[in-house]
Parts: structure tokens; sequence; C-alpha cells
């Protein structure tokens, strides 16, 4: 049975919210597809960056990667947005230039070991990744749900946490798998919180006090 949504108009915007929202069922649906799209997105950087002398130019595999993660990602995740967030993709966009950002400064900042510990400086490329691109989502999210700006924190602590388990390459297939899973996971968390917070605000259409 699908479920029924209502308008609201809150600060002049077009708001539309669960009435009944399945959390379970969103956060399994986010997961799903943000880390399906993410180890497709590695398996095209396969086929496309063939590596010279073992290794793989890692400009040409960043490009490609930008490609793959920032646009596969982002429209597998519009997939569950769209049904319950207007304009949904403005979502496409602000991934996009988020992911493409924040590779740009974690290649900047990796290489050139601005901490005392070269694992710290994956570890905070990836945070500062995170930061970055759950910023740029943020931007559209705080025009729709309330208490946004934990996004933010959500995405750094994902990616963070994501470097934290897998090490600093990403190579084999349970790598890559929790390159996706992870992050999909924190960020997961956090819609269903948005979900639940706005359910609470919403009884028979109408807005009330959280």
């Amino acid at each position: 049975m699908p479920l029924r949504k209502s308008g609201i108009e809150d600060r002049g915007l077009s708001m539309t919210r669960w009435t009944r929202p399945n959390a379970r069922l969103a956060l399994a649906a986010w997961v799903f597809a943000s880390t399906a799209s993410v180890l497709l997105a590695f398996l095209i950087v396969r086929m496309l960056v063939d590596p010279a002398g073992g290794k793989a130019n890692p400009v040409v595999s960043s490009v490609v990667g930008v490609a793959g993660i920032g646009l596969l990602l982002p429209l597998a995740q519009w997939g569950i947005l769209r049904q319950f967030l207007p304009k949904s993709h403005h979502w496409i966009v602000a991934s996009l230039a988020g992911v493409s950002l924040g590779l740009a400064i974690d290649l900047a900042l990796s290489p050139l070991g601005v901490y005392p510990i070269q694992a710290l400086s994956t570890l905070g490329a990836s945070i500062a990744f995170g930061i970055v691109v759950g910023t740029a989502q943020w931007m559209y999210l705080r025009r729709y749900l309330p208490h946004a700006i934990l996004w933010i924190v959500a995405s750094a602590l994902g990616w963070g946490l994501m470097t934290v388990t897998t090490g600093m390459v990403v190579e084999g297939l349970l790598e890559q798998f929790l390159f996706g899973l992870i992050p999909a996971l924190s960020t997961g968390l956090a819609l269903v919180y948005f979900m639940h917070i706005s359910y609470r605000g919403t009884i028979d259409g109408r807005e009330v006090a959280a």
C-alpha cells in the first residue's frame, strides 16, 4: 500500500512529508541503493582505467570515480528522496558538486602528509571529503528538513569510519563494499531520524510541534 503524502507550506516553501513513514524500509532501500551504486562505480573504474605497471594513474582514476560515484550514487539516492522531498533533482546537482570538490580536496591533502602520521592524513582527507559532500547536500536538505545540519555530521562520520575500517587502500571487493556501506548506514540513519521528527510534527496533515 503506497504511503499517503501531505503537502505542507513552511516558510513559503512547498514541503512533502510522509504521514506514515516506514523507517526500516527507507533505511534498507537507502543502504542497498547507495552500496550497489558504489560497487557499480568501482566496476566502471576497473573497466575503464587500465593500470600501467600495476598502478593506475590517480588523476585518471579520480576523474572516472567522479563520473561514477558522483553520478551513480546521487542518482540511486534520488530514487528514494524523490518520494517525499520536492525538487529532489537538486540533490543530484548538489551531490555531484560536493563529490567533485571533495575529491579535489582529498587528492590535495593525501599526498602532502599534512598530519604527523600518514594514516591520519588519509583519515583527515576522508573526513574533509565527508564534510564537503555533506555541506553541499545540506544546502538542499535545509530547505525542507528540520535539524538538517546533522546531515553534515553524519556524512563526515560515515566517510571517516569508512577509512578507519577499510584502511588507506580500497582495492578488494570487501573494501569496496564497505566503502559504499558505511557512509550509507551513517547517512541512512540520519535520514530515518529526519523522517521520524517530520512525522511527529505532522498529524492529520497539520503541522504541530515535534
